[in-house]
């Protein structure tokens, strides 16, 4: 499919030193097999929280926003 993905980051609010949450919006297109255009848009809300080496690692990745919510 070669996928194009845009990720366009929102809003960030962080709670002392580790821990994050991240709102942004994503994009994605491509072309299927029979040469269809496929396109897919969201919302995404994650909690990140900062390693030990300082890099930030997704904790909790709810890709579709508030569309849809585990239980």
């Amino acid at each position: 499919m070669r996928p194009k993905f845009e990720l366009k980051l929102n809003k960030v609010f962080q709670a002392g030193d580790d821990i994050a949450l991240i709102f942004s919006d994503w994009t994605l297109a491509a072309t299927d097999s029979d040469g269809n255009p496929v396109e897919m848009a969201a919302q995404t809300s994650d909690v990140a929280r900062r390693r030990p080496d300082r890099s930030w690692l997704l904790v909790i990745d709810n890709l579709w926003g508030s569309e849809h919510s585990v239980v």
